[in-house]
């Protein structure tokens, strides 16, 4: 259980992170 989750945060900070960061200057230009 403990490693799923670690895993599961993992795939969120490492596919979430670099989404926002180049999501939030579009979702700024387009806004």
């Amino acid at each position: 259980m403990e490693v799923n989750d670690l895993g599961f945060v993992a795939i969120v900070l490492f596919v979430g992170f670099p989404t926002a960061f180049l999501f939030i200057p579009y979702a700024k230009t387009n806004a």
